[in-house]
């Protein structure tokens, strides 16, 4: 599983044995794969648009952020197509 930010187990088991990924079945990759690609889908525009925006306000280019969110979206597809299609 982990440790957490103070270096313990997140949520130890009643018999003192340390937490294991079995013991979240909610949180296994299978089943969080759809926040996943949710994440990767919202976080490639909004990123790559945010920094486009940002460079196109400083080179007076406003048309630059547009071209940041379909870059964002185009490499957002393309990484959940190299993580999840292959499988």
């Amino acid at each position: 599983m982990g440790l957490n930010l103070f270096g313990q187990d997140p949520m130890p088991r009643e018999d003192g044995r340390p937490a294991r990924d079995e013991d979240y079945p909610g949180l296994a990759p299978e089943h969080s794969m759809g926040t996943s690609v949710l994440s990767y889908l919202l976080a490639g525009p909004i990123l790559f648009g945010g920094i486009a925006w940002l460079i196109g306000r400083w080179t007076g280019l406003e048309w630059l952020s547009a071209v940041g969110i379909l870059a964002g979206m185009g490499m957002s597809i393309y990484i959940i197509w190299v993580r999840y299609g292959t499988q």
